[in-house]
């Protein structure tokens, strides 16, 4: 239900946490009291972020029982708000630690991760670039719909336009 993806293992481990946690009660005798009671015994060990997780877990747990017949009521999960998570932390790479993921870059992907490294750009907004938006005349590379849906104008470093300049520019692509 909307949730990120995550590994089988991540969500095996939060079911069996689930499980030894509420024992053999029946789903349909599980409380509101009783969820908000084990959202904080997780916060006494772990975040609100990891509350959330299992919540989440436990909520599409009972989601699937009813969609396959097995629970009849009302999702007490649904119930009981997620918490709202702080950000995390802000971390910048270091220069020794850009040095060292540029020269173990395989070299079909250097031109990607060195220019996201010197431009910031996201993902799809990498992977979409062609070269019909590099403009190395003023040196600025063209966003035409950003994540806002906005367009947007990046400037392009001296480093990465030494790097452009010897691999086009292309025609296409």
């Amino acid at each position: 239900h909307g949730q990120a993806k995550r590994s089988k293992k991540d969500y095996r481990q939060k079911l069996n946490w689930l499980v030894d946690y509420f024992g053999n009660t029946p789903l349909i005798e599980i409380t509101v009291p009783q969820l908000i009671q084990m959202r904080s015994k997780i916060k006494e060990k772990a975040s609100v972020a990891t509350a959330n997780r299992y919540h989440s877990v436990f909520r599409c747990m009972i989601y699937r029982a009813i969609e396959w017949g097995d629970f009849h009521g009302e999702n007490p999960a649904k119930k009981v708000k997620m918490e709202r998570e702080t950000g995390s932390r802000l971390r910048f790479l270091t220069h020794e630690e850009i040095s060292q993921l540029l020269q173990v870059c395989d070299p079909r992907i250097y031109p990607i991760v060195a220019c996201a490294i010197l431009t910031g750009m996201r993902k799809g907004e990498l992977l979409g670039l062609v070269w019909g938006n590099v403009d190395l005349n003023t040196n600025t590379i063209y966003i035409l719909e950003s994540k806002s849906g906005k367009p947007r104008e990046i400037p392009i470093a001296p480093k990465l336009l030494k790097l452009f300049e010897s691999m086009g520019p292309r025609d296409e692509g």
